[in-house]
């Protein structure tokens, strides 16, 4: 299968080319006397998979809400160890995805990554396959 590559703020990775982009927002955030950068994207398959990409500049500063863990499992994503949870709740709202998280430095950020409608195989290989790559500024 082709692949597009993608560029969101110090993050490369590659999906599908069956991944079309559905919504692009980029913005700074002020909370508390904090700032952050917030890039947001989502893609959808062409079978209806939604894949959704948080990049926050240098942490998230919005609480979109609980998360309620059905299930989790280790995984090595972009050089690190993480976990995958399968989730009842997310963002406050009864839906199950397959979410982790990643954390890097120069610039310190921090990543969400979230799929709807994947098996937990489908999930994990299109992790693998993207070969994400945080490029330091």
């Amino acid at each position: 299968m082709s692949t597009l590559l993608w560029i969101v703020a110090a993050l490369s990775f590659s999906l599908p080319s069956d991944h079309r982009l559905i919504d692009n927002t980029s913005e700074v955030v002020t909370q508390h006397g904090f700032k952050a950068k917030e890039e947001f994207r989502s893609w959808a398959s062409a079978n209806g998979k939604a894949l959704v990409l948080f990049y926050w500049e240098p942490m998230p500063l919005r609480d979109r809400g609980p998360m309620v863990v059905k299930e989790q499992w280790p995984f090595e994503f972009a050089g690190q160890k993480v976990q995958i949870f399968e989730t009842s709740v997310f963002m406050g709202m009864q839906q199950q995805v397959l979410v982790t998280y990643l954390k890097f430095s120069g610039p310190d950020s921090q990543v969400m990554i979230y799929g709807k409608g994947y098996s937990r195989q489908e999930f994990e290989a299109l992790l693998r396959q993207s070969d994400l790559k945080h490029t330091s500024r």
